[in-house]
């Protein structure tokens, strides 16, 4: 039981600064561990995460980002499938990759995904908090690829 009190209270830091050094490796770690008991069985999360260095950051915002993306990438899969979520340095670039076996977005709606408030009800996405959260103070770049011709799946 302690443990997992630990592992809340370092996932919500609210004992802590707001903008803190971390590495998001560190927390897509923290924020998978925090909701895998709510990932059915028949969803295989895979970790492919690098050695990142830590980066001056809203830790909360990005545990909040990462988790919408996670919770919207099981909520796309109707049957059994597979998230690969990993991390990677390209050039000057930390990137942060969340993939899932989902049906995707329909084109049009690619647009909106990162409004406050964005929902797609049809499509099972409840995007209405957590994406628009890393803007603050941050030179991030957000994308949304949807289903990659012939392999299926969603990156974000």
């Amino acid at each position: 039981m302690s443990a997992l009190i630990g592992r809340l209270k370092d996932f919500v830091r609210l004992d802590q600064a707001d903008q803190q050094r971390t590495s998001p490796s560190l927390l897509l770690a923290e924020t998978v561990d925090m909701l895998r008991p709510q990932i059915p069985e028949r969803i295989v999360v895979e970790l492919d995460l690098g050695e990142l260095p830590q980066i001056q950051c809203y830790p909360r915002e990005l545990n909040q980002a990462f988790m919408t993306l996670i919770v919207n990438a099981v909520d796309a899969i109707e049957d059994t499938g597979r998230i690969v979520i990993s991390s990677l340095i390209a050039g000057d670039e930390i990137r942060v990759r969340i993939t899932d076996a989902g049906k995707g977005l329909q084109p049009e709606r690619l647009s909106r995904i990162f409004e406050v408030g964005f929902v797609e009800r049809g499509a099972t996405m409840r995007m209405n908090v957590g994406l628009d959260v890393p803007k603050r103070g941050s030179s991030a770049r957000r994308e949304y690829r949807g289903p990659e011709r012939g392999r299926g799946g969603n990156n974000v």
